[in-house]
């Protein structure tokens, strides 16, 4: 589904764009792991 996406951005605004955005990814993986927990106890 994300490679269909992001084929899709690629056609419309260019592959040099899909890197830079891809880049940005593990960047977010790393702000979520540091989400405090809302869960209550």
């Amino acid at each position: 589904m994300g490679a269909a996406v992001l084929g899709g951005v690629a056609d419309s605004m260019g592959i040099d764009f899909v890197y830079k955005v891809c880049s940005f990814l593990p960047f977010m993986g790393l702000l979520t792991a540091l989400l405090p927990d809302m869960e209550k106890k």
